[in-house]
């Protein structure tokens, strides 16, 4: 059967999990799909041979010889898909059985389409469920509110920088929706919770990879990358309120009151009249 879907699968160190995400692809109501595995130089000495195993007719394994991170080695997986419709699915993620069958119509069926989005589940060592929202491009510019389980067009994709360097510290797929709509393409969302995302403590928002302050960092990248466009939706302001507010709590909690009295002063130049600002800076 000629696929009609390609699922890029990054792996680094998380090859205990791959066969239970691989599992659940076989398990979709809709067959046509391929899987690249990458595995992305893992260090752990038995993820290699665990995405080895996973091999088959429609599951291709692929070992890079250094590793690209987070945001390229997606990249490098969309570019060996011949297909039109890409899911980026990670390796220690799994989806609801009825994910492709309930996507793959609905992204091909409209050109205009780049994205087609749902809910999505938690669980592992935390549970829950994630609600996102309708599709809205100038809502986008003042939060995330599509999932990294999302399907899109490759053809988008190549009409955007990809998944960029920037943001292997975090925020890549945020980065990569807003290019989608910068590209002129819009999003669909389907309100069902189709996949699962798994917390542990290996998992990225689990662990310090990329810094303690990896988020503001690429909260900061995202302003850079996209200034016209959050300019356009009047959203500059609010997004960096947000980003040193977050940042000048984070540090506070961690005891850093010389660095949050900094992201405080930071806040009181785009408001000051915000009083929890003016608090911090004498006693962040």
């Amino acid at each position: 059967m000629t696929p009609t879907v390609t699922v890029v699968i990054p792996c680094f160190n998380h090859g205990a999990f791959l066969a239970e995400c691989l599992d659940s692809l076989r398990a979709q109501h809709w067959t046509a799909w391929r899987a690249i595995v990458l595995d992305d130089a893992s260090t752990d000495g038995v993820t290699p041979e665990l995405c080895e195993i996973q091999a088959d007719e429609r599951v291709e394994i692929i070992h890079l010889p250094q590793n690209l991170g987070r945001a390229l080695v997606r990249n490098h997986g969309i570019a060996l898909a011949t297909t039109e419709a890409i899911l980026n699915l990670d390796a220690d993620d799994t989806l609801h059985p009825a994910f492709l069958a309930k996507t793959v119509p609905l992204l091909l069926a409209d050109p205009q389409v780049g994205v087609v989005y749902t809910d999505y589940r938690i669980f592992g060592a935390w549970q829950g469920t994630r609600k996102a929202e309708p599709f809205d491009a100038a809502r986008l510019y003042h939060e995330q509110f599509i999932g990294g389980a999302a399907l899109f067009r490759r053809s988008a994709w190549a009409k955007t920088p990809g998944y960029q360097e920037d943001f292997s510290i975090g925020n890549e797929d945020y980065d990569f929706w807003l290019s989608l709509v910068e590209a002129g393409y819009r999003g669909l969302y389907l309100p069902e919770s189709l996949y699962n995302y798994r917390m542990h403590p290996q998992s990225w928002s689990a662990t310090t990879s990329g810094g303690t302050n990896r988020v503001f960092r690429s909260r900061l990248a995202l302003l850079r990358h996209h200034r016209a466009g959050f300019e356009a939706h009047g959203a500059v302001t609010a997004f960096e309120l947000t980003t040193y507010r977050d940042e000048a709590r984070r540090l506070a909690k961690a005891g850093q009151r010389d660095a949050a009295r900094a992201m405080w002063r930071e806040v009181l130049t785009r408001d000051p009249g915000d009083w929890r600002a003016r608090l911090g800076v004498f006693w962040p």
